[in-house]
């Protein structure tokens, strides 16, 4: 698998609200209740808040005759393990892992610990047959001090309306996805304005870098798999803003 460099730089206020790392399973032994308990009792120390079921739902998108469907679906509830402090969580379900870090973010060494922690006691309790899925995603939050701004002085990719169209956005939202060359992958980028008072402007920048393997991926490979995968979202990231956006993540 070919080793992408991380781009991101540090930042005093990285503007990250919420990082995450998913795994998805070949399961190995049927999913039962204990099976919870279990992984909590391996990482109590760290999560020592009392568990609690998460309802988890998807959007599944389809083709069908008359064109393109989408539907909710309701997926198995997840358990969630928190930490004191509440910032650091751990979701598990059949067949599936996250760990999440909500701001302040405090560094993806911080955060790969925690993965690699958890991914150990549920691969211990599940024994799970390989990975299927490994997704890496960052929710960014960007907050400009000032009541209108030019976007493509803080982005590179802002939306870029017609010119018969009325040019001042009241609103916005954009999503993309794209396919990577040299692994099964893809990434999903979301791009919205969010609603502020008249002070500031605030924008989500949020960035799913998703590789699948048709045949499980071994266990023993999934930190290399996931460094991969943080090392191009770091990419993304640095390459869809401008440096005016870089100056107000570092101001003091």
């Amino acid at each position: 698998m070919q080793q992408v460099e991380a781009g991101r730089r540090r930042y005093r206020n990285p503007p990250i609200e919420e990082a995450l790392c998913e795994f998805q399973f070949v399961p190995g032994p049927e999913w039962d209740l204990t099976m919870p308990g279990l992984i909590w009792e391996r990482l109590k120390a760290e999560y020592p808040a009392k568990p609690r079921s998460q309802a988890v739902s998807t959007v599944q998108v389809g083709q069908q005759a008359g064109g393109p469907s989408i539907e909710l679906q309701q997926a198995p509830p997840r358990i969630q393990f928190r930490s004191a402090d509440l910032r650091h969580l751990v979701a598990v379900g059949p067949g599936v892992l996250s760990v999440h870090m909500l701001r302040p973010y405090t560094g993806w060494e911080h955060l790969e610990a925690r993965v690699a922690s958890a991914l150990l006691s549920y691969c211990s309790v599940a024994e799970p047959v390989g990975i299927s899925r490994i997704g890496v995603r960052y929710i960014n939050r960007i907050v400009v001090m000032a009541a209108t701004v030019d976007l493509s002085d803080y982005f590179t990719s802002p939306p870029d309306p017609p010119s018969a169209l009325p040019q001042q956005l009241a609103s916005f939202i954009m999503r993309w996805e794209s396919s990577f060359d040299d692994i099964d992958g893809r990434l999903v980028t979301t791009f919205a304005s969010v609603p502020e008072d008249g002070e500031q402007c605030a924008f989500i920048l949020d960035i799913d870098v998703i590789r699948e393997w048709a045949d499980p991926m071994p266990i023993q490979d999934a930190m290399v798999a996931l460094n991969d995968l943080r090392a191009r979202e770091s990419v993304v990231f640095e390459a869809l803003i401008q440096d005016k956006a870089r100056e107000v993540f570092d101001d003091e």
